[in-house]
């Protein structure tokens, strides 16, 4: 194996909350700060790499709709 050779990544998925948060220019920490959990678990939800439970997933729609100063759908944000 030569040195410089890279490893395979893994396509990107592109979740509906990676999607709305990247729209509404939502930055990661503000939306963490706000729901009350860590960057590091936001991520792993943006990138499909978790399933929310209900209660996260609500924590996170309220989270977006107050930094937005609206009211949200959880269909806005994730597969329902």
């Amino acid at each position: 194996m030569k040195a410089r050779e890279r490893k395979k990544r893994e396509p990107i998925t592109v979740t509906k909350l990676a999607r709305f948060m990247n729209e509404h220019k939502l930055k990661p920490l503000n939306v963490a700060r706000e729901a009350e959990i860590s960057r590091q678990h936001l991520l792993r939800l943006r990138k499909g790499g978790m399933q929310p439970t209900i209660a996260m997933a609500t924590h996170i729609r309220d989270a977006c709709g107050r930094l937005l100063k609206r009211r949200l759908k959880m269909s806005d944000l994730f597969e329902v």
